[in-house]
Protein backbone atom coordinates (compact mmCIF):
# COMPACT_ATOMS: atom_id res chain seq x y z
CA UNK A 1 0.00 0.00 0.00
CA UNK A 2 1.32 3.43 -0.96
CA UNK A 3 0.20 6.98 -0.23
CA UNK A 4 -0.42 8.51 -3.65
CA UNK A 5 -0.91 12.24 -4.22
CA UNK A 6 -3.04 13.00 -7.30
CA UNK A 7 -2.96 16.59 -8.61
CA UNK A 8 -5.55 17.39 -11.29
CA UNK A 9 -8.00 20.25 -11.79
CA UNK A 10 -10.67 17.99 -13.32
CA UNK A 11 -12.95 16.93 -10.40
CA UNK A 12 -14.38 13.95 -12.29
CA UNK A 13 -10.97 12.57 -13.21
CA UNK A 14 -9.73 13.27 -9.70
CA UNK A 15 -12.58 11.22 -8.22
CA UNK A 16 -12.08 8.43 -10.74
CA UNK A 17 -8.36 8.15 -10.00
CA UNK A 18 -9.12 8.16 -6.30
CA UNK A 19 -11.44 5.18 -6.74
CA UNK A 20 -8.91 3.37 -8.93
CA UNK A 21 -6.24 3.80 -6.28
CA UNK A 22 -8.51 2.62 -3.47
CA UNK A 23 -9.40 -0.52 -5.42
CA UNK A 24 -5.68 -1.16 -5.84
CA UNK A 25 -5.28 -0.91 -2.03
CA UNK A 26 -3.49 2.44 -2.16
CA UNK A 27 -4.30 5.56 -0.15
CA UNK A 28 -5.29 8.42 -2.49
CA UNK A 29 -4.62 12.02 -1.50
CA UNK A 30 -6.44 14.36 -3.88
CA UNK A 31 -5.54 17.95 -4.77
CA UNK A 32 -7.38 20.08 -7.36
CA UNK A 33 -4.51 22.49 -8.03
CA UNK A 34 -0.74 22.55 -8.18
CA UNK A 35 -0.56 24.94 -5.25
CA UNK A 36 -2.70 22.69 -3.07
CA UNK A 37 -0.70 19.62 -4.08
CA UNK A 38 2.59 21.28 -3.11
CA UNK A 39 1.14 22.31 0.24
CA UNK A 40 0.09 18.73 0.98
CA UNK A 41 3.41 17.26 -0.18
CA UNK A 42 5.43 19.65 2.00
CA UNK A 43 3.45 18.81 5.14
CA UNK A 44 3.28 15.06 4.63
CA UNK A 45 5.33 13.73 1.69
CA UNK A 46 3.53 10.93 -0.18
CA UNK A 47 5.15 7.84 -1.64
CA UNK A 48 4.29 8.82 -5.20
CA UNK A 49 2.64 11.71 -7.07
CA UNK A 50 0.47 11.61 -10.19
CA UNK A 51 0.38 15.05 -11.80
CA UNK A 52 -1.69 16.53 -14.64
CA UNK A 53 0.03 19.01 -16.96
CA UNK A 54 -2.64 21.43 -18.16
CA UNK A 55 -3.88 23.16 -15.01
CA UNK A 56 -4.76 26.82 -14.37
CA UNK A 57 -2.36 28.83 -12.26
CA UNK A 58 0.49 26.34 -12.02
CA UNK A 59 1.21 23.73 -14.68
CA UNK A 60 2.21 20.16 -13.92
CA UNK A 61 5.73 20.91 -15.14
CA UNK A 62 6.05 23.72 -12.60
CA UNK A 63 4.76 21.36 -9.91
CA UNK A 64 7.45 18.82 -10.80
CA UNK A 65 10.20 21.43 -10.63
CA UNK A 66 9.05 22.58 -7.18
CA UNK A 67 8.69 19.03 -5.89
CA UNK A 68 12.24 18.26 -6.99
CA UNK A 69 13.47 21.43 -5.27
CA UNK A 70 12.02 20.46 -1.88
CA UNK A 71 14.21 18.19 0.30
CA UNK A 72 11.25 16.05 1.39
CA UNK A 73 10.18 15.21 -2.18
CA UNK A 74 13.38 15.50 -4.17
CA UNK A 75 13.53 11.74 -4.84
CA UNK A 76 9.82 10.96 -4.80
CA UNK A 77 8.51 9.17 -7.92
CA UNK A 78 6.41 11.55 -10.05
CA UNK A 79 4.17 10.30 -12.85
CA UNK A 80 2.94 12.85 -15.39
CA UNK A 81 -0.52 11.89 -16.63
CA UNK A 82 -1.76 14.08 -19.47
CA UNK A 83 -3.93 14.15 -22.57
CA UNK A 84 -0.94 15.36 -24.58
CA UNK A 85 0.91 12.39 -26.04
CA UNK A 86 3.56 13.76 -28.38
CA UNK A 87 7.22 12.85 -27.95
CA UNK A 88 8.04 16.47 -27.19
CA UNK A 89 5.54 16.39 -24.31
CA UNK A 90 7.30 13.39 -22.83
CA UNK A 91 10.69 15.10 -23.18
CA UNK A 92 9.47 18.27 -21.45
CA UNK A 93 7.93 16.21 -18.63
CA UNK A 94 11.17 14.34 -17.99
CA UNK A 95 13.19 17.56 -18.15
CA UNK A 96 10.96 19.12 -15.51
CA UNK A 97 11.73 16.23 -13.14
CA UNK A 98 9.00 13.66 -13.80
CA UNK A 99 10.02 10.04 -13.30
CA UNK A 100 7.77 8.84 -16.12
CA UNK A 101 4.99 9.89 -18.47
CA UNK A 102 1.62 8.39 -19.45
CA UNK A 103 -1.02 9.76 -21.78
CA UNK A 104 -4.76 9.78 -21.05
CA UNK A 105 -6.92 7.80 -21.17
CA UNK A 106 -5.24 5.08 -19.17
CA UNK A 107 -6.68 1.80 -17.93
CA UNK A 108 -6.55 0.86 -14.24
CA UNK A 109 -4.26 -2.07 -15.01
CA UNK A 110 -1.83 0.10 -16.96
CA UNK A 111 -1.75 2.74 -14.24
CA UNK A 112 -1.27 0.20 -11.45
CA UNK A 113 1.55 -1.50 -13.35
CA UNK A 114 3.33 1.82 -13.91
CA UNK A 115 2.93 2.79 -10.26
CA UNK A 116 4.32 -0.56 -9.11
CA UNK A 117 7.29 -0.07 -11.42
CA UNK A 118 8.03 3.41 -10.08
CA UNK A 119 7.64 2.39 -6.44
CA UNK A 120 9.84 -0.66 -6.97
CA UNK A 121 12.46 1.49 -8.68
CA UNK A 122 12.39 3.89 -5.74
CA UNK A 123 12.85 1.11 -3.20
CA UNK A 124 15.87 -0.27 -5.04
CA UNK A 125 17.61 3.11 -5.19
CA UNK A 126 17.13 4.13 -1.57
CA UNK A 127 20.43 4.57 0.29
CA UNK A 128 19.31 5.78 3.69
CA UNK A 129 21.92 5.64 6.45
CA UNK A 130 21.71 6.54 10.13
CA UNK A 131 24.56 8.26 11.95
CA UNK A 132 24.18 8.49 15.72
CA UNK A 133 26.33 10.88 17.73
CA UNK A 134 26.15 9.97 21.40
CA UNK A 135 26.75 12.53 24.12
CA UNK A 136 28.28 10.93 27.22
CA UNK A 137 28.10 13.97 29.49
CA UNK A 138 25.39 16.09 27.90
CA UNK A 139 27.66 18.83 26.58
CA UNK A 140 26.96 20.87 23.44
CA UNK A 141 30.08 19.62 21.65
CA UNK A 142 28.30 16.61 20.14
CA UNK A 143 25.39 18.82 19.06
CA UNK A 144 27.82 21.14 17.28
CA UNK A 145 29.37 18.13 15.56
CA UNK A 146 25.93 16.86 14.45
CA UNK A 147 24.93 20.24 13.03
CA UNK A 148 28.29 20.70 11.30
CA UNK A 149 28.14 17.20 9.82
CA UNK A 150 24.69 17.87 8.39
CA UNK A 151 25.87 21.19 6.96
CA UNK A 152 28.97 19.57 5.46
CA UNK A 153 26.87 16.91 3.73
CA UNK A 154 24.67 19.66 2.27
CA UNK A 155 27.74 21.37 0.79
CA UNK A 156 28.50 18.06 -0.92
CA UNK A 157 25.07 18.28 -2.60
CA UNK A 158 23.55 15.43 -0.57
CA UNK A 159 19.84 16.17 -1.15
CA UNK A 160 18.02 14.50 1.75
CA UNK A 161 19.39 15.01 5.24
CA UNK A 162 17.36 14.75 8.43
CA UNK A 163 18.83 15.99 11.69
CA UNK A 164 17.21 14.62 14.87
CA UNK A 165 17.70 16.16 18.31
CA UNK A 166 16.80 13.46 20.84
CA UNK A 167 17.53 15.45 23.97
CA UNK A 168 14.60 15.47 26.42
CA UNK A 169 16.06 18.56 28.09
CA UNK A 170 15.50 21.26 25.47
CA UNK A 171 18.31 20.36 23.06
CA UNK A 172 20.43 22.89 21.20
CA UNK A 173 20.16 21.76 17.57
CA UNK A 174 17.35 24.19 16.75
CA UNK A 175 19.23 26.96 18.53
CA UNK A 176 22.36 26.35 16.47
CA UNK A 177 20.26 26.35 13.31
CA UNK A 178 18.76 29.66 14.47
CA UNK A 179 15.20 28.44 14.33
CA UNK A 180 12.42 28.34 16.90
CA UNK A 181 10.50 25.10 16.33
CA UNK A 182 6.71 25.20 16.50
CA UNK A 183 6.53 21.40 16.57
CA UNK A 184 8.78 18.82 18.21
CA UNK A 185 8.93 15.06 18.78
CA UNK A 186 7.30 15.54 22.19
CA UNK A 187 4.01 15.27 20.31
CA UNK A 188 4.76 11.56 19.85
CA UNK A 189 4.68 11.00 23.60
CA UNK A 190 0.99 11.93 23.62
CA UNK A 191 0.02 9.22 21.14
CA UNK A 192 -0.91 5.64 21.92
CA UNK A 193 0.02 4.56 18.39
CA UNK A 194 2.55 6.12 16.03
CA UNK A 195 2.05 6.64 12.32
CA UNK A 196 4.38 7.50 9.48
CA UNK A 197 2.24 10.52 8.62
CA UNK A 198 2.52 11.99 12.12
CA UNK A 199 6.31 11.56 12.21
CA UNK A 200 6.69 13.25 8.84
CA UNK A 201 4.38 16.08 9.85
CA UNK A 202 6.77 16.99 12.69
CA UNK A 203 9.71 17.60 10.33
CA UNK A 204 10.80 21.20 9.89
CA UNK A 205 12.31 22.28 6.56
CA UNK A 206 15.29 24.52 7.36
CA UNK A 207 16.44 27.09 4.73
CA UNK A 208 19.75 25.22 4.48
CA UNK A 209 17.90 22.23 3.01
CA UNK A 210 18.22 20.17 6.19
CA UNK A 211 15.08 18.58 7.65
CA UNK A 212 14.90 18.91 11.42
CA UNK A 213 13.08 16.79 13.98
CA UNK A 214 13.45 19.09 16.94
CA UNK A 215 13.70 18.37 20.66
CA UNK A 216 11.12 19.78 23.07
CA UNK A 217 11.69 23.48 23.71
CA UNK A 218 11.35 22.94 27.45
CA UNK A 219 12.52 19.94 29.54
CA UNK A 220 10.03 17.08 29.79
CA UNK A 221 9.44 14.80 32.76
CA UNK A 222 10.38 11.55 31.01
CA UNK A 223 13.55 10.04 29.61
CA UNK A 224 12.29 10.78 26.11
CA UNK A 225 11.24 8.38 23.39
CA UNK A 226 11.15 4.68 24.20
CA UNK A 227 13.30 2.31 22.19
CA UNK A 228 10.21 1.13 20.34
CA UNK A 229 9.20 4.69 19.48
CA UNK A 230 12.74 5.59 18.48
CA UNK A 231 12.98 2.55 16.21
CA UNK A 232 9.74 3.52 14.47
CA UNK A 233 10.93 7.11 14.02
CA UNK A 234 14.30 6.00 12.64
CA UNK A 235 12.74 3.53 10.20
CA UNK A 236 10.30 6.20 9.00
CA UNK A 237 12.97 8.84 8.48
CA UNK A 238 15.54 6.62 6.80
CA UNK A 239 13.03 5.88 4.04
CA UNK A 240 13.03 9.59 3.18
CA UNK A 241 16.64 10.59 3.68
CA UNK A 242 20.09 9.59 2.47
CA UNK A 243 21.40 10.45 5.93
CA UNK A 244 19.61 10.60 9.28
CA UNK A 245 21.90 12.22 11.85
CA UNK A 246 20.85 11.70 15.45
CA UNK A 247 22.13 13.80 18.32
CA UNK A 248 21.41 11.34 21.13
CA UNK A 249 21.46 11.58 24.94
CA UNK A 250 23.51 8.96 26.82
CA UNK A 251 20.48 7.08 28.16
CA UNK A 252 17.38 6.11 26.18
CA UNK A 253 14.12 5.15 27.81
CA UNK A 254 13.88 1.29 27.75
Amino acid sequence: MARVLVIDDDPHLLQMLGLMLERADHEPILANSGERGLEIAAKSPPDLAIVDVMMPGMSGHEVCIKLRAHPATVDMPILILTARAQSVDRAVALESGASDFMSKPVSPNELEAKMDELLSRQTKTQRGRIITLLSLRGGVGVTTMAVNLAAALRTQQVPNITLVDLSPNSGHVALQLRTKPQRTWSKLLELSELSTEVVRSLLISHPSGINLLAAPTTPIHTAGLSRQQLTFVAETLVKRAEFVIMDAPPVLNP
